[in-house]
């Protein structure tokens, strides 16, 4: 070859080295490649992730109907697994999957797990193949997707607290209607118990106060301060008649239209209590309840003691409760002062004697000890409701509960009152 030809090929290699004309058809041929193969992989995706979303939608619906089949009925773990392929299949329309099917496994595999007292189960699982038309190229025939479902069912152990209204706008037909009402749904509820722990049921009668039972009197959350209270106005005689001249044999010191609340012959928590005019031999200066004639806030208190007499007539001493000041109380001073577990059982709502404080009438927080607020105040009250029945499955004593409701928690019958005092 002469050198004339060989300088003439690298003069002509050099020259289309250093032609730019053409560039971008030929890079956006290079770049055809893979961006059809980006947006093959996109289309094929899509395909896929909507044939998945078809099959959970199927999958989910074969599972209920399943679990409606096995409770209604006792199916072998194969026909649990033959119904939801039925199922599963008789909803599933998306043609772009393909069930997988090999040697003869059914597409859905089915698992029942029968309750151990926190509900059945049942779990179907289901893969299927979704062929493509852009990934192919590049290797990926197929995608594979796959779906899961689990239906839980009378599981859950129940919990319901009935919260009764027993308030005095309840009387009449509609505290009748409340207890037929709620005697249904007890026998209801009772009927959907599979086991006596499924469902538990707590009743919570409510007027202006709760009864959360006589016998918490020793619980720390319970405040005692205006339970143990005397009376207002109760060292001020009506009549303007001087306290210290009060004694055995004294024309009762109080009166309704001056006190709200008139003399009883014991405290009056206590159910024998009887209403005097005068003051009884022992000297114990004993309020009634509270009539709300001053305050209708206090209808129906009842206060929780008496007071004593030492001393001779015009210069007679009193003192309230007095069994829990002096050192060596008589019998006369402990008759002064009831004990609290003569409490009835009546709390009302937080907050302080002047009223709520740090927002504790409306919180659900735990009670704090040394913290007032925080604590439910006890009060003896004749509208106090019946005892509330904590979470249990005795339904005889839900329905007794229930049957013994009364509008503003007064009956009829003064013996079985929360508590004493006269009307």
């Amino acid at each position: 070859m002469s050198i004339r030809m060989i300088s003439g090929r690298q003069t002509l290699l050099a020259r289309f080295a250093g032609h730019q004309g053409g560039n971008i058809a030929v890079m956006f041929g290079i770049a055809l490649v893979p961006i059809l193969g980006f947006v093959g992989a996109a289309v094929d995706y899509s395909r896929a992730t909507s044939a998945q979303a078809s099959m959970q939608t199927a999958l989910d619906s074969a599972a209920l109907m399943v679990s409606k089949d096995i409770g209604a009925s006792n199916l072998s773990a194969n026909e649990i697994t033959q119904r939801a392929n039925t199922y599963f299949k008789a909803l599933y329309t998306n043609n772009d999957g393909v069930l997988a099917s090999a040697d003869g496994v059914p597409a859905i595999t089915a698992v029942y797990t029968p309750s151990t007292g926190k509900g059945a189960t049942v779990k179907l699982d289901v893969a299927a193949t979704v062929a493509t038309n852009f990934m192919k190229m590049v290797g990926t025939p197929s995608m594979t997707i796959k779906s899961a479902s689990t239906t839980n069912w009378g599981s859950v152990r129940l919990r319901v607290a009935l919260v009764l209204d027993t308030t005095g706008s309840m009387e009449g037909s509609k505290i009748d209607a409340l207890k037929t009402a709620t005697t249904k749904l007890l026998a209801q509820l009772k009927t959907s118990a599979g086991k006596p722990e499924d469902v538990y049921v707590s009743i919570v009668p409510f007027s202006r106060y709760v009864n959360v039972n006589p016998a918490s009197y020793n619980a720390t959350w319970i405040d005692w301060s205006g339970w143990l209270a005397a009376p207002p106005k109760g060292t001020t005689p009506r009549n303007s008649v001087d306290w210290k001249t009060v004694g055995p044999g004294s024309t009762c010191p109080y009166s309704s239209n001056t006190h709200g609340f008139s003399c009883m012959d014991r405290p009056a928590t206590d159910k024998d209590a009887k209403s005097v005019t005068k003051i009884p031999a022992n000297g114990n200066i004993c309020p009634s309840n509270d009539d709300g004639s001053l305050d209708r806030l206090r209808y129906g208190r009842l206060y929780n003691g008496c007071y004593n007499t030492t001393g001779n007539s015009g210069s007679y001493k009193h003192m309230w409760r007095p069994a829990d000041s002096v050192s060596s109380p008589t019998a006369t001073d402990i008759a002064a002062t009831p004990a609290k577990s003569t409490w009835n059982g009546c709390v009302t709502e937080r907050g302080l004697s002047t009223g709520p404080s740090n927002d504790y009438d409306r919180k659900v927080t735990a009670p704090v000890a040394g913290t007032t607020a925080s604590l439910f105040p006890a009060e003896q009250n004749t509208a106090c409701s019946p005892v509330m029945l904590s979470l249990g499955n005795d339904w005889d004593a839900m329905n007794n509960t229930v049957n013994g409701l009364y509008p503003l928690g007064v009956p009829t019958s003064r013996s079985a009152w929360c508590g004493a005092g006269s009307r």
